[in-house]
């Protein structure tokens, strides 16, 4: 079965191509005609996906956690880097403007009882 399957992938006249595009578009024709097995289709695939999310969800999580912790400091240092570049700048501008402006807000806030006892006083 192997081998044929194999044999007929390879071939300009693959069986196996044309009843698959074959079906693809009679799978295309049926669903642009009718809007109930559309509509159907469409909720079972919800259904599916959201039954698989949480299983797929914590191998992605597991996947990058596993390949994150497999890079040193420099390799992670060097991928943000090229991955995020230019963008990385305007990050660490806005999060010292509002790391200073929360602290302005905090400092000012530490300071309200105070004025406030001066000003009934």
């Amino acid at each position: 079965m192997r081998t044929w399957l194999k044999s007929d992938l390879a071939s300009d006249s693959s069986l196996l191509h044309a009843r698959v595009a074959g079906s693809g578009r009679w799978l295309g024709e049926t669903l642009s005609r009718d809007p109930g097995l559309r509509a159907s289709l469409n909720h079972h695939m919800e259904l599916a996906a959201t039954k698989m999310a949480p299983e797929f969800a914590l191998f992605l999580t597991r996947h990058i956690s596993d390949t994150l912790k497999s890079w040193d400091p420099r390799d992670m240092s060097r991928q943000i880097e090229l991955n995020i570049g230019r963008d990385l700048q305007f990050i660490r501008i806005n999060g010292t403007l509002v790391g200073g402006l929360i602290g302005v807000v905090l400092y000012l806030l530490s300071q309200l009882p105070t004025l406030l006892t001066l000003l009934s006083g």
